[in-house]
């Protein structure tokens, strides 16, 4: 008897269910929703209420319409696009009712935003009284409320990173590439910014020079730009993706945290109205404009802190080596560290060459190794022959010597500033 029972509700149920109108035809019924229908026809929504769901709509009247500006409604009706972002801003995936909506403080619409519900004194959503609650359709339920609602303006992502305080040299960039309309566009985009640290990085005359030649900017600029937006999570399912300039970044796990090419995300999920930051502490460079950085030897000699290693490379014979093709990670003694050996020990070893060979091929590696990348390398060979010791305990050091400053880009590798020197076993 029971099972007949349920079988019977079930039937009533669905023959109900059956006999009921959809969203839009209850709502062409109700004959006070005209413009909401016109508007819904013009954004090519009326096939997704008629037969998607189900949904819970808050619709506004004929008379919500009409308060607004003339101008706003004109301005609506020509940007198709908008005009379909509020109205999917109106629009919540499921069926509420008035009893369940009570228990909500928000909903999140089919726009992306949420929607904010008061229920002191009534209904409201985000500040428009629900006037008549529960107009059951097919599929879903009409709530009719008393104003059009519109999405919060979120910031794009050029005012993020404006208004951050950690980008400012990427955003000088962005103007003067002219690209701050195309990042403040509709998107969706991601953004591997690089904070004014990572541009710190590049040697002044360099910087200078890239930010004066657009070409090589535009196309740097472009290297950080991937159409359609991928948070954190969904970096970890990728290997690569083509950036807007054309070329492919590639992404890896590594321990540090999250690689982009050979740079550290220090800061995921940065987001905004069109897209998401995450930002990076290098700038990327593709790579037929890589060669426009100093060579290893060019970066040292500007930096002026190592003219001492520099006489002991052209000693060795190892300055064109260092200025030559191929990569390489040279870990830099300053000239302090020379001077700290004395002026004849130092002088001595200049009279060496087999020594001193010995001794600077003892502090470069033949492949390129930021310290993100350090970090996960117990042990690597040096030109030298000989292995070296990389330990991370709080500070990151070279058989117990500490790297003071790190990762200085070059054309052909990269500087990692030592405050000893290294002496091979």
């Amino acid at each position: 008897m029971k099972k007949i029972l349920v079988i019977t509700l079930f039937l009533v149920f669905t023959l109900m269910s059956f006999g009921q109108k959809n969203i839009v035809e209850t709502a062409m019924e109700a004959g006070n929703f005209k413009t909401l229908i016109t508007a819904l026809e013009v954004a090519n929504l009326t096939d997704t209420l008629r037969t998607g769901g189900p949904f819970t709509v808050f619709a506004p009247t004929d008379d919500a319409f009409d308060r607004l500006p003339q101008k706003s409604i004109e301005a609506l009706t020509e940007n198709v696009s908008r005009l379909r972002s509020i109205l999917l801003y109106h629009v919540v995936s499921g069926s509420y009712l008035s009893d369940a909506l009570v228990m909500y403080p928000s909903l999140s619409t089919l726009q992306g935003q949420k929607l904010l519900i008061d229920t002191r004194g009534g209904i409201r959503i985000e500040g428009a009284w629900v006037t008549v609650r529960d107009i059951e359709a097919s599929n879903g339920v009409i709530h009719v409320i008393d104003a059009v609602i519109f999405p919060r303006e979120e910031p794009n992502l050029v005012q993020v990173a404006r208004d951050s305080g950690i980008f400012d040299t990427f955003v000088s960039a962005l103007e003067k590439a002219g690209l701050v309309d195309t990042l403040s566009g509709a998107g969706p985009f991601t953004v591997f910014a690089p904070t004014d640290l990572a541009f710190a990085r590049i040697p002044p005359d360099t910087l200078n020079t890239l930010l004066n030649e657009p070409e090589w900017l535009n196309a740097v600029l472009l290297y950080h730009v991937v159409q359609n937006e991928y948070s954190f999570t969904d970096l970890l399912e990728e290997r690569g993706l083509r950036t807007v300039h054309g070329e492919l970044v590639s992404i890896k796990l590594i321990e540090s945290g999250l690689g982009v090419n050979n740079t550290l995300i220090t800061i995921g999920d940065i987001e905004t109205g069109n897209g998401v930051v995450h930002a990076v502490d290098h700038v990327l460079m593709p790579k037929e404009w890589r060669g426009r950085l100093p060579s290893i030897v060019d970066q040292a000699a500007a930096s002026g802190q190592f003219s001492m290693l520099l006489t002991a490379l052209e000693a060795a014979g190892l300055k064109d080596v260092l200025s030559g093709e191929g990569l390489f990670t040279v870990f830099a003694p300053t000239d302090a560290v020379f001077a700290a050996l004395g002026n004849e020990a130092v002088e001595e070893l200049l009279k060496d060459p087999e020594k001193l060979k010995s001794i600077l091929t003892y502090h470069v590696i033949g492949d390129e190794y930021l310290a993100a990348e350090l970090r996960i390398a117990q042990t690597l060979f040096t030109l030298n022959g000989k292995p070296i010791r990389i330990n991370v305990d709080g500070t990151l050091t070279i058989n117990n010597v500490e790297i003071v400053t790190r990762d200085i880009l070059a054309r052909n590798g990269v500087i990692h500033v030592i405050d000893s020197l290294l002496i091979p076993r």
